[in-house]
């Protein structure tokens, strides 16, 4: 078996070979002489120098600290433990080991949005109180994931009579759900668009593997979920809501990894499994490097970061949430499709590693004058920090490959940001059915003994990525 840092230094005579950053492609910016981060769209402005960051999810600071989704008093823990001090417990955390950037959740799931619809002020005052707590560490950043996934169901829970699914919400600018998600894109941008700790915006969480699923996985029973056109028409729009409000911050897209047979569901009929001449697989077959690149680039445009999210052995997360009844085992997208398996070889049967896809997507991020940003990753579910090696095998060769594309390709290397799922996720921790394991820095749990050579593993990375490239931005 070839050796991990061996595979990572051959993916980089690859990757680092892409073409000069457009001037506008994004940047991550040290301000010099201070703890403090701006992210922009073109060079990094004077008095700051461009880096670039290892960091983590805290996907559920909001969730914490909101009376829908926590305690109906978010200063008293529930029946769960679940209150705002496992907000501010992570947050001080986070900043007192020296994480520069944290992911967050940056809306409530599903159908508990519908309390922002009734109880505005209300949930405002609440997502101002973590705001205020990131806020008391000058060197920690967000990047708020708004949300683009669940409106429909919002619309449905707030309003009598509304019965909308996602396709609704994707394909008809006038649903109730699209109303909402508009207003509330613009009232989150607009609050918190001059707080310094806002690194950058996301649009939301892996609309993208939705794309041309059969029924009923958008709610329809007879017609196949939305296709990429109007996927990007809908981002479109809402990047554009964002930019007229904040033209300097970058957006990622927050799109997932394309899947494996994203060509093939997106040009192979589904109903009769049938393919345009001369390509095999049908609906679900496993697309070849240049096709599944081609659905890359189609479905992160219009955003300045290209995300991706990546584990190690997808197929058992797929397992994982079918047993739990988390996706419908007659229609399951994940079951159906060999998971985690890109770029397949019908030859000898082998699968592309992980790390190649990465350097695949830095590349052809590169060569379009965006950024690409790893939004997720982790070892296998659930143990996505750990506690063994095994776990963190995958989380490790991702960090030295983003680290030595960082060195051997400073100008031209896209791959500005990683965050990993998850730190000190009270969310899942226990009532979650597959039991997360994230990193809890002080925890004696054995399940998250590993915590510590995993936060090391990005503290490391992180260091080695916050020293200033090699050639000053005013010569890009």
């Amino acid at each position: 078996m070839m050796c991990p840092l061996m595979l990572v230094m051959m993916l980089l005579v690859t990757a680092a070979a892409g073409s000069p950053r457009s001037s506008t492609a994004p940047r991550i910016c040290a301000v010099d002489g201070s703890s403090r981060l701006v992210a922009v769209r073109g060079p990094c402005p004077n008095g700051s120098s461009r880096t670039r960051v290892a960091a983590v999810n805290i996907f559920d600071a909001m969730y914490d600290a909101s009376s829908a989704m926590g305690s109906p008093n978010p200063r008293a823990p529930n029946k769960q433990g679940i209150s705002i001090a496992n907000t501010t417990a992570a947050l001080a955390s986070a900043a007192a080991n020296n994480i520069r950037v944290f992911r967050m959740f940056s809306c409530l799931w599903g159908p508990h949005m519908s309390f922002w619809v009734t109880n505005e002020t209300q949930y405002w005052t609440e997502f101002d109180t973590v705001m205020d707590e990131i806020e008391r560490y000058p060197g920690l950043h967000v990047i708020p994931s708004i949300g683009y996934s669940h409106w429909w169901w919002t619309a449905n829970q707030a309003f009598a009579g509304v019965n909308e699914t996602q396709n609704d919400f994707i394909l008809n600018a006038s649903s109730v759900g699209r109303g909402l998600a508009n207003k509330y894109f613009a009232q989150i941008v607009t609050r918190y668009a001059k707080r310094d700790c806002v690194l950058l915006w996301e649009l939301g969480n892996e609309l993208n593997l939705k794309v041309n699923l059969p029924p009923p996985n958008c709610g329809d029973p007879t017609a196949k979920c939305f296709g990429v056109a109007a996927m990007n028409k809908f981002v479109n729009e809402t990047v554009g809501i964002i930019r007229s409000i904040d033209p300097r911050r970058p957006i990622s897209s927050g799109m997932g990894t394309p899947l494996p047979c994203a060509w093939h569901n997106t040009y192979c009929d589904w109903k009769s499994n049938t393919c345009p001449p001369g390509v095999t697989g049908g609906f679900w077959g496993i697309d070849s490097k240049e096709q599944w690149l081609e659905m890359l680039a189609e479905q992160q445009n219009g955003t300045d970061y290209w995300s991706i999210h990546l584990y190690a052995t997808n197929a058992t997360l797929a397992a994982g949430f079918t047993e739990f009844g988390l996706v419908d085992s007659k229609t399951n997208r994940l079951g159906q499709v060999d998971n985690g398996c890109y770029f397949k070889s019908l030859a000898n049967e082998t699968c592309a590693p992980l790390t190649e896809i990465i350097a695949a997507a830095s590349t052809a991020a590169s060569s379009a004058g965006r950024g690409l940003y790893l939004g997720e990753y982790g070892g296998p579910a659930p143990n996505f920090t750990g506690p063994t090696r095994e776990s963190q095998a995958f989380p490790s060769t991702a960090l030295a490959l983003q680290v030595a594309q960082a060195k051997s390709a400073p100008d031209t290397s896209a791959f500005d940001l990683s965050t990993i799922w998850a730190f000190m996720c009270s969310w899942t921790r226990n009532q979650f059915p597959m039991k997360m394991v994230c990193i809890f820095p002080d925890s004696n749990l054995p399940s998250e003994s590993g915590s510590k050579a995993m936060l090391d593993l990005i503290l490391e990375a992180d260091a080695a990525l916050a020293k200033p490239s090699s050639t000053p931005e005013a010569n890009l």
